[in-house]
């Protein structure tokens, strides 16, 4: 039988190695307005974003809103307030703890 992938709230996975060279790769694209390098940083650190969402809103469309609005604000954030490729992870979890704040359905 396969190894289970350990998983946090609900179905996600658990998050991508903030260093990993994908996540290094896209982020300066990703900062350029490049979609595809935006949806590569989705991939990689949206497991680790939701279950954070989840903890701080439970599971739900809390969560999930609260998800959809950091990867919003990180995808029109001001490209001089951005941080570096070893910090992307750092920074979208903070994106997800604003968004957790100002959702006025918080559970937890």
């Amino acid at each position: 039988m396969a190894a289970t992938t350990p998983r946090i709230c609900d179905d996600a996975p658990l998050g991508a190695n903030p260093l990993d060279g994908r996540l290094r790769r896209a982020l300066p694209l990703l900062l350029a307005g490049d979609a595809d390098a935006f949806e590569v940083f989705y991939d990689l650190t949206s497991p680790l974003a939701y279950g954070l969402a989840c903890h701080l809103l439970g599971p739900g469309p809390a969560a999930e809103l609260a998800l959809e609005n950091a990867y919003r604000a990180a995808w029109s954030a001001p490209r001089a307030r951005t941080p570096r490729p070893e910090d992307a992870v750092h920074w979208i979890l903070g994106l997800v703890r604003d968004q957790a704040d100002a959702t006025p359905a918080r559970t937890a």
